[in-house]
């Protein structure tokens, strides 16, 4: 089950469990570790994430609204990062889940801002240079 927020405004809370037929699932992965790591980065770079913010991620989406939203929310929202997260830390490198959750936490910031600004092009080509250059680079450096 992917983390994704329903962009439905009229309802009172964010729906954090609906499935994306573009982002990762990782129950589906099987193998190593670099290789499901590659496969979250490639997954997660892709046009189809810019070209279908609802079908996309949440927080690529949503981040800045989800900032402002009523302190109440903030720990159901928190919540929910923490799960994705320890969903997504076997997948991560590192020996201790410290270095495993530092690894986490730059590799889907950088996603995620890539995709934010490459959802602010207008021309494709420019967009596939934005998401190819953080591809390359996360997996270069992970």
């Amino acid at each position: 089950m992917t983390t994704q927020l329903r962009t439905d405004t009229s309802a009172p809370e964010h729906n954090l469990r609906k499935s994306s037929p573009f982002a990762p699932n990782p129950v589906h992965f099987v193998g190593c570790t670099r290789f499901l790591r590659t496969t979250i980065v490639k997954t997660y770079l892709r046009p189809e994430m810019c070209e279908h913010p609802e079908h996309g991620c949440p927080l690529a989406t949503l981040a800045p609204e989800l900032a402002r939203v009523d302190k109440r929310m903030k720990p159901q929202i928190v919540g929910e990062l923490v799960n994705y997260k320890s969903r997504m830390l076997p997948f991560m490198t590192g020996r201790r889940t410290a270095d495993k959750e530092r690894a986490f936490f730059a590799i889907f910031s950088a996603m995620i801002g890539a995709v934010e600004i490459a959802r602010l092009l207008p021309d494709p080509a420019m967009r596939d240079k934005v998401l190819g250059n953080a591809r390359d680079f996360l997996l270069r450096s992970f």
